[in-house]
């Protein structure tokens, strides 16, 4: 059973997601985008989950979008004497996008 505690926390982080989406660099921000999406996914996991907004939804979508686009990009880069730096950038972004739709696989289960 979420608090209500719990629940408040859960939507200021779905508004301050939302509100940098335009902004944010998932490259540089995956790790602790990572960490963010794994509370989510937690509350969204749980027995007695709340019901997902549109708002987290379409953020979801957005920074599902950005990852891949980032990934993507970042595997197009020519990584001389730059490699471990690359591979971790690679991997954080994998990581992040995994997250994204795991969280958005659990939210649409919770729609249906």
């Amino acid at each position: 059973m979420l608090t209500e505690q719990t629940c408040n926390l859960i939507e200021n982080l779905i508004s301050s997601l939302s509100d940098i989406m335009s902004q944010v660099n998932v490259q540089s921000t995956a790790y602790k985008l990572n960490g963010d999406l794994r509370a989510l996914s937690l509350v969204y996991n749980s027995d007695v989950p709340p019901p997902p907004s549109e708002e987290l939804v379409s953020t979801i979508d957005a920074l599902l979008a950005k990852t891949k686009l980032a990934r993507k990009q970042a595997m197009e880069t020519d990584v001389t004497g730059k490699e471990l730096r690359y591979m971790l950038s690679i991997a954080s972004l994998t990581l992040l996008e995994t997250a994204l739709y795991l969280l958005g696989v659990h939210i649409a289960v919770g729609i249906s």
